[in-house]
């Protein structure tokens, strides 16, 4: 009781209280500049150390001179004061440090040595809810989409994906989590441009006042960390929240326009309506699960999606993306079918898509490659770089794959975790002959991502036509002990069989096919079953065949359709068989019959196969011309004729066929 006294005399309680209020006040005032850009974002930081120095100070002096009356100012106060000062002083220091710091570590976290961010590139972040009302989690993303997709339309300035933008975001906040639990500061929003390359970046977040969501928005310059603009609070009802995000659109593109490209102005006011709110929930359940690659879960969002609003075409154009990567050609040809009656509720970018998804369900390449390059030009960033480079390389243009391929960075943005950006271009490298750049990126891939087998094949496939044959069985023997789950043993012994093959090493190819028949005939002792067990089936009857080991490649057939029918693909197959053994007839009618089969997405591979008995039975003129109506058909220009070609090896023809254009 005699304490509390003491402090009450001396005002103890009146003093604290008076510099914590004046102090929060000003604190908040330095946060208010800072978000605007008027003072660098480290004021706020220095600005809270010194005020919570000046709680203690006044602690210090409400205690020594909190009583009425004049007090002498004894030792005790004056070392203790100066020890504060220096305290203060020194965190300070310690905070403008560790901010530096922190600026360092965002900006080496990326794989590229060097970030460039591009000044008219705008990644829009998904909004934050701090609302603590998770029903209104999706609020956030939806803005962000909305957003999104108006800029697209624009076709004026270079936006960031919605795919790209959640996946960059995802790994953020992965970031600002080890960071915390190290100790670190990062900044997000800095992170996120570093992660996209992105020299603007769109934020938000909403608040719950009442019955009212009130949404604000901020547009920063990613290279400065300065606020470019703090737009005023939109409020929108919480029971329907979706309607308010066109104008919060519209205000984001209004600002922008003044900020980076007037031209936005005029698009600014396009009159869309936002899905319906549930609609778009579920729509976002299936985003989270497109990009974390969980196909069949994303399918199914995307339907209920559509189920949910008719009018919203987003879901259809994600959901034959989904399909076609579960391989499920057909369903996903009609997806796209039906999406194309809805071409004026999409946005420039992605009916580019939809034309790509047209030309490739059609097999037609040419046309494909065209439409990835519109979707690529109107987003450098996005991964339809990545899609332009592979559809470049199946129409034999590696040089062109090559200038797609340095439009992005290795283990950033799209290509973070993509082990094809370095497949990619060993493959138009390995096309252009330039076999020492190939090792190079073969190497570089293998070290990054060591669990990959496919990198055993890249390196081996760039090690033999540089003569380099003893490394290059060796990596192949690698194959058989190595861990990597993306392709087997059997697959990757096959592919390098098949380079040594082309290159005229006879014993050497048939020492690694017998290596994969091995691997094969053992996994078969396991009885596996199921599509396992096909595919080992499938994998031993090639090998036999490759082996010239006829009349077992042709029982291996036999069991084959024994135990899970004839399948166009094993009397494609037989044909082969029948050349080889010298029923040229037989071969000849089986690859004729061939032309009636209904596959509209596999056409390609028989009609190569029909060229394959055609080169067997010394009909080169009809082998050549068979095999320029598959790559006509769409067929990917294969690296080296394979082995049933061997007697038109040298030919010009063939060569032609398959020389890079460009």
């Amino acid at each position: 009781m005699e304490l509390f006294q003491q402090l009450k005399d001396r005002r103890l309680f009146r003093i604290i209280l008076s510099v914590v209020a004046g102090g929060w006040i000003l604190l908040e005032a330095v946060g208010s500049f800072t978000e605007q850009g008027i003072l660098p974002a480290v004021f706020y930081r220095v600005g809270l150390v010194w005020y919570l120095g000046a709680i203690v100070a006044s602690a210090v002096i409400g205690w020594h001179h909190g009583e009425k009356g004049r007090q002498k100012v004894p030792p005790l106060e004056i070392v203790s004061l100066v020890a504060l000062l220096v305290a203060t002083v020194a965190g300070s220091g310690w905070t403008l440090v560790t901010f530096n710091e922190v600026t360092e570590t965002v900006e080496a976290a990326p794989v590229a040595d060097e970030v460039t961010l591009h000044r008219n590139r705008v990644v829009v972040a998904p909004l934050r809810n701090e609302t603590s009302d998770e029903s209104l989690d999706a609020l956030g993303r939806m803005g962000s989409d909305w957003i999104t997709e108006g800029l697209h339309r624009t076709g004026v300035v270079d936006v960031v994906p919605s795919p790209l933008a959640i996946q960059a975001a995802r790994y953020v906040d992965g970031l600002v989590e080890e960071a915390i639990e190290e100790g670190r500061l990062v900044d997000p929003l800095r992170a996120l441009a570093i992660e996209t390359g992105s020299g603007v970046v769109v934020s938000g977040s909403y608040y719950l006042f009442g019955d009212d969501v009130h949404i604000q928005m901020q547009i920063t310059s990613a290279s400065s960390g300065d606020a470019l603009d703090q737009l005023q609070p939109i409020i929108v009802p919480r029971g329907e929240p979706a309607p308010g995000l066109e104008l919060v659109r519209s205000r984001v593109m209004g600002s922008l326009s003044l900020n980076l490209d007037g031209r936005l102005e005029g698009h600014a006011a396009q009159n869309l309506s936002p899905p319906d709110y549930e609609a778009y929930q579920t729509f976002s359940r299936g985003m989270d699960a497109y990009t974390r690659s969980q196909w069949t879960d994303a399918v199914d969002y995307f339907g209920q999606a559509r189920d949910l609003d008719e009018d919203f075409a987003l879901p259809l154009l994600y959901e034959s993306f989904a399909r076609s990567n579960l391989g499920q050609n057909s369903a996903a040809d009609s997806v796209v079918d039906l999406l194309a009656t809805y071409a004026s509720e999409l946005s420039p970018f992605h009916r580019a898509w939809v034309r790509h998804l047209e030309a490739q369900f059609d097999l037609d390449r040419p046309s494909a490659l065209a439409a990835i390059r519109d979707a690529a030009n109107m987003a450098p960033g996005s991964k339809a770089s990545y899609n332009a480079s592979w559809l470049a390389v199946i129409n034999g243009r590696p040089r062109e794959a090559l200038e797609w391929v340095e439009r992005l960075e290795p283990g950033r943005g799209p290509m973070r975790g993509w082990f094809h950006f370095w497949s990619v271009q060993q493959t138009a490298l390995h096309m252009l002959g330039e076999h020492e750049a190939e090792l190079e990126v073969a190497r570089e891939a293998r070290r990054i991502y060591p669990d990959f087998a496919l990198g055993l094949f890249m390196e081996a496939s760039a090690l033999i036509p540089l003569e380099r044959v003893p490394e290059a069985m060796d990596v192949a023997r690698e194959a058989l002990v190595h861990p990597g789950a993306d392709r087997t043993p059997g697959l990757i012994l096959g592919a390098i069989a098949h380079e040594l093959q082309a290159h005229g090493y006879h014993d050497e190819t048939q020492e690694i096919l017998e290596l994969a028949l091995g691997w094969y005939d053992e996994q078969l002792l396991s009885n596996p079953t199921g599509s396992v067990r096909r595919n080992h089936l499938e994998g031993r009857q090639q090998m036999l065949y490759r082996l010239s080991r006829y009349d077992e490649a042709d029982e291996a057939l036999d069991v084959l359709v024994t135990e899970f029918g004839d399948a166009y693909t094993y009397q494609a197959l037989r044909t082969g068989v029948q050349a080889w053994l010298g029923d040229w007839a037989a071969a000849e009618r089986s690859a004729s019959a061939l032309d009636s089969l209904d596959v509209p997405f596999t056409r390609p591979s028989y009609t190569l196969q029909q060229a394959r008995v055609a080169a067997i039975t010394d009909n080169r003129d009809r082998a050549i011309s068979l095999f320029a109506r598959a790559i006509q058909e769409g067929l990917q220009i294969p690296l080296h004729p394979d082995r049933d070609f061997v007697k038109m090896r040298g030919d010009t023809g063939l060569t032609d066929l398959l020389r890079p254009r460009g």
